[in-house]
């Protein structure tokens, strides 16, 4: 019996973190689309919603909370370009180091540094 507990405890565990990942990954996947939504509210209706570089660093933490280290890249490249008048701060600069730590994928922290 002692053995079976282990057993359920572990798979209790696997599953809440399953758990969790899907709900940090919906979330990045939200604020994704409300960046998005800010966006086009600013260039086509001509709403005071443009994003500030809080916006993409907020989207850039959920991003890194998921591990989804090409979104958190694709959108740091944009705040590098200057889209949108953000430029990147230490905080996004951190966030995106942080999203390849947490995916675990293998020599992630070597493309980080590039």
């Amino acid at each position: 019996t002692r053995r079976s507990s282990s057993c359920s405890s572990k798979s209790s565990r696997r599953h809440h973190r399953s758990n969790g990942y899907k709900k940090s990954a919906a979330a990045a996947y939200q604020a994704q689309r409300i960046l998005k939504r800010m966006k086009f509210l600013h260039s086509k209706r001509g709403m005071d919603t443009q994003p500030d570089v809080v916006s993409y660093n907020s989207v850039l933490h959920a991003l890194a909370i998921s591990g989804n280290w090409r979104q958190a890249d694709s959108i740091l490249k944009q705040m590098e370009r200057n889209v949108d008048g953000v430029t990147p701060t230490v905080v996004s600069y951190a966030s995106v180091i942080d999203a390849h730590a947490k995916s675990r994928r293998r020599g992630s922290a070597k493309h980080a540094d590039e």
